[in-house]
């Protein structure tokens, strides 16, 4: 998920003036980062699971102030995940000067191997889900698709260190190498029919296989071939019955499906966002009766004042945030977007001396 902000409380070119509130009225608590940690990243890129948007919180299940839509976010990206089954992990956005914090579930994010390593005996990772946080290390899974259905889910416990935001490139053969694949291979087709996928020639089933598409068929033994192929999530090998495996028909005969090519739409973060301050301030959100510090502002990026919220607070709008203006038709633009009732604040004794 691509990190910019939009925010849909107000329309940019005419907010609304909101009631005064009192000042006593949202005691102030800064957000912070877990304790015990099992692992942290850093990156400049952050992909989601199933690229649904992700959704920065006060604490666990809400309230949340904003939602990251579109994914990957390419922005300075760090992420702190807790100890514990089903982790809570803290995640920290830096982009056009600002800097946002919020909780979310660790399994809604999408971690990469760093290096290859095997799972369950038949599936190398490309992509993994956060099960478990322990010291220094986590428990992930893999998800695959329906054309693979695995008998127990993929996983297993690795050390944080295999693990990141982005992926490590490894050359294809390199990779099978590693889980002891080698010499040529034949492109086969399996029957139409689910076939069992084994670790070993003779060994019990450990997934049964829906694939339409072409297979790598490398050795044969006691009436099993091995066999390798990729699916978006990882590289799943194993033995199947050879009586399986047919010969690939031509590729007039072959049908598969294509994708088409995508634009981005390329906006002026800071057009119109003339304030600017000499030195960092910080940054806070109001949502459900709460008031939560979420990051801060540095020195020399711009901002602009919308609305003043009441006596200590005005409500502004930042570099990394995009708004929706009047008239406008929604378009899915990268971001963060502002939860309707959550509002973006800054202390007035913070910026009462920066100028427009």
């Amino acid at each position: 998920m691509l990190v910019t902000v939009a925010t849909a409380t107000a329309s940019l070119d005419e907010p609304d003036e909101p009631a005064p509130e009192p000042a006593t009225s949202h005691p102030i608590t800064k957000l912070a980062v877990p304790s015990p940690v099992a692992c942290a990243y850093r990156s400049s890129i952050l992909f989601t699971a199933d690229d649904r948007p992700l959704s920065l919180c006060f604490v666990r299940g809400g309230p949340c102030y904003a939602d990251a839509v579109d994914s990957p976010l390419q922005v300075k990206v760090g992420v702190t995940v807790a100890t514990g089954s089903d982790p809570d992990a803290f995640v920290e956005v830096d982009a056009y000067g600002t800097h946002l914090a919020g909780v979310v579930q660790a399994s809604s994010l999408t971690l990469f191997r760093s290096r290859p390593f095997d799972v369950s005996g038949f599936v190398v990772p490309v992509t993994l889900r956060i099960v478990e946080g322990k010291p220094n290390e986590m428990v992930v899974q893999v998800d695959l698709d329906t054309a693979v259905a695995p008998k127990a889910p993929p996983e297993r416990s690795v050390a944080c260190d295999l693990l990141g935001l982005s992926s490590g490139w490894v050359a294809p053969d390199e990779l099978l190498r590693t889980v002891g694949i080698t010499g040529k291979s034949s492109p086969r087709v399996l029957s139409g029919r689910p076939v069992a996928l084994s670790i070993s020639p003779t060994g019990p089933a450990v997934a049964t296989l829906r694939v339409l598409e072409p297979v790598d068929a490398y050795n044969t033994k006691s009436g099993a071939t091995r066999i390798a192929f990729w699916r978006d999530s990882a590289l799943v090998y194993g033995w199947v019955p050879s009586r399986s495996l047919v010969r690939c028909p031509p590729p007039s005969q072959m049908t598969g499906s294509g994708g088409g090519g995508g634009g981005a739409w390329v906006t002026d973060r800071e057009k119109g966002l003339g304030w600017k301050c000499h030195t960092d301030f910080p940054i806070f959100v109001t949502l459900a009766g709460q008031r939560r510090e979420v990051g801060r502002v540095e020195a020399g990026a711009s901002f602009r004042v919308l609305a003043r919220h009441d006596r200590r607070f005005d409500v502004i709008q930042t570099g990394v945030l995009i708004a929706r203006r009047s008239g406008s038709s929604p378009r899915r633009i990268p971001g963060v977007r502002l939860r309707p009732n959550a509002k973006l604040l800054a202390r007035h004794q913070d910026i009462a001396a920066c100028r427009d």
